[in-house]
C-alpha cells in the first residue's frame, strides 16, 4: 500500500518529519519524494486517483488541461 502525505516544512515539526523522511529515503528504497506540489486542484486530483484505484494518464492530462483554461 502507497500513501501520499503533506508536509509544512515550514513548521517545526514538518521540518523535523521531513529531514527524517530525507534520511531513511537516502538508505531504502520504500521512500520517494514527488516533487513540491504548489498547485492544488493538482493536488486533488492525484489523491482522488490514488482512492480509486484509476489513474488513466489520459483521464489526468484532460482535467489538467481544463483546469490550464480557466
Amino acid at each position: 500500500m502507497k500513501y501520499v502525505i503533506e508536509i509544512d516544512a515550514k513548521t517545526k515539526n514538518g521540518k523535523l518529519a521531513f529531514e527524517l523522511l530525507e534520511t531513511l529515503s537516502e538508505k531504502s528504497s520504500g521512500i520517494r519524494f514527488i516533487d513540491e506540489v504548489e498547485d492544488e486542484e493538482l493536488l486533488k486530483a492525484m489523491k482522488k486517483s490514488l482512492k480509486t484505484g484509476r489513474a488513466n494518464t489520459s483521464v489526468v492530462l484532460k482535467k489538467l488541461q481544463k483546469i490550464a483554461k480557466v
